[in-house]
């Protein structure tokens, strides 16, 4: 899809449900001109400087009845957002009125803006870049301080700046190998195949690098996911409830009541987790129970941190067994994940009962909590947030991607370039080693946006929001 640049886009930029304020964005040659025939001020929006406001009266351009008091913010090219004249409108923001008003504007000759078109037009017209123009979409949606953070860096041009570096170091070799073709008995560069190989890992292992850095921006992005697993009726949905802060999960005596996953998000310390709760771990012939303990299973298997509830008067040599196979065979196995065993339902031992099996788990991954009564949560929640430190979510100081697309085009690019060691170690022709070494140069100008891929507005700017 390849959207116009030279007409002039509206959209409602404010989320559409009863607020005190409410925005709607209008840009392009004839922002001005529109807003004229809508918006009626102490003078015509046209005639205002650049980054004034003036109050005055939405109208409806046919009927001139009108419709709302609103605040005009006039801002001329070059010097806006989209690097078109823009104009907001600040009303009221009752969505019905916002709709009304909008729907005058699309009437007075502007167009219904597309998901994301704002951006896009910044984009084009050299307002940013494609990594910026993408941390855009990253900041609206960040749900914690460490997405936040990431992408404003991003914003100011982080990662831009890391790519263009090793575009640099690219070009350098290859400019140094074209040369040997070029003048091969002038000692111009003198790039021997031994250093080649050596200067093209070390871009290689770069690239690694920043590859393997998605797997970071995709936690920080949508979560630590923390899977919460056991026998049944040892207290899981409860636990879920508590640590939500809300009645998520249906909780009943009888065994076996989750069937589904159940899911849902908390923030602690700034960092944002994925909690699912899952159905009981137990043998069963129950057709649909059954279903729903091999997605236990499948996510578990997906899981940065998995929570072990067993009830505390429950303990027994079967439950202990059940603890010990399941780590083994579904934990451990699926990666090095961290394991937390919670013994739960603490709340029907006595005190003297509950303190000497506490002294026992001090020095254990085993926690003494009562998800009902809410006791040994501060512990839990500082054992949770503990996992982004050995993760290494929050304090990563490297640069990090958040997209497909980027990590994509980073692991082609490292690709041609494996391409090219293997060629000078088979002593491949250096025009061949060029053509592998052009085409890492020409995935890093795709990943900037400086040589743009095909479809870009669906590729990229298509999932953001109307009237961003």
């Amino acid at each position: 899809m390849i959207l116009p640049t030279d007409d002039t886009i509206a959209a409602i930029s404010t989320p559409l449900f009863p607020s005190g304020i409410g925005v709607i964005r209008i840009s392009g040659s004839e922002a001005l001109s529109i807003a004229d025939k809508v918006f009626k001020g102490k003078k015509p929006v046209s005639a205002c400087s650049s980054h004034t406001a003036q109050h005055g009266f939405i109208h409806n351009p046919e009927s001139n009845e009108r419709l709302d008091s609103a605040l005009c913010l006039v801002m001329k090219k070059p010097r806006t957002y989209t690097g078109e004249d823009v104009v907001e409108l600040f009303m009221h923001g009752s969505p019905f009125l916002l709709q009304e008003a909008i729907d005058c504007i699309i009437t007075a000759g502007a167009r219904q803006a597309e998901a994301g078109e704002f951006t896009y037009r910044a984009y084009i017209n050299g307002k940013m870049n494609l990594t910026q123009a993408e941390s855009v979409h990253q900041l609206v949606r960040a749900r914690s301080e460490s997405g936040l953070r990431n992408a404003f860096l991003q914003l100011q041009g982080s990662l831009q700046k890391r790519i263009i570096g090793l575009r640099s170091e690219v070009l350098e070799i290859l400019s140094d190998f074209e040369a040997e073709i070029e003048f091969p008995e002038e000692d111009l560069s003198s790039i021997s195949k031994e250093e080649g190989i050596s200067r093209i890992r070390s871009l290689i292992r770069q690239l690694t690098d920043l590859t393997n850095s998605y797997t970071i921006g995709k936690k920080i992005e949508e979560g630590v996911k923390i899977v919460i697993c056991g026998p049944p009726n040892s207290g899981k949905s409860t636990l879920l409830n508590r640590l939500l802060n809300e009645e998520r999960a249906i909780v009943h005596e009888i065994p076996g009541t989750t069937r589904d996953i159940i899911e849902g998000s908390i923030i602690i310390k700034g960092a944002v987790f994925r909690l699912f709760d899952t159905a009981g771990i137990r043998e069963t012939g129950e057709t649909v129970e059954e279903e729903g303990i091999r997605r236990t299973y499948s996510i578990i298997k997906k899981a940065d941190l998995v929570l072990w509830v067993d009830g505390i008067t429950d303990m027994n040599g079967q439950n202990e067994k059940m603890f010990i196979n399941q780590k083994e065979r579904y934990m451990r196995g699926s990666g090095d994940k961290q394991i937390i065993r919670l013994l739960n339902k603490s709340d029907l031992l006595n005190t003297v009962e509950r303190a000497q099996i506490q002294k026992k788990c001090e020095n254990g991954f085993h926690i003494v909590i009562s998800a009902k009564r809410g006791w040994g949560f501060s512990r839990l929640r500082q054992e949770i947030s503990n996992t982004i430190e050995s993760l290494n979510v929050k304090n990563y100081e490297g640069t990090i991607i958040t997209s497909m697309r980027q990590k994509q085009l980073l692991s082609s690019g490292r690709d041609a370039l494996k391409r090219a060691v293997e060629g000078l170690k088979n002593n491949i022709p250096y025009e061949y080693i060029c053509m592998e070494i052009n085409d890492c140069i020409n995935f890093l100008d795709q990943f900037t946006g400086t040589k743009s891929q095909k479809d870009i507005y669906e590729i990229i700017f298509k999932k953001y929001c109307v009237g961003k």
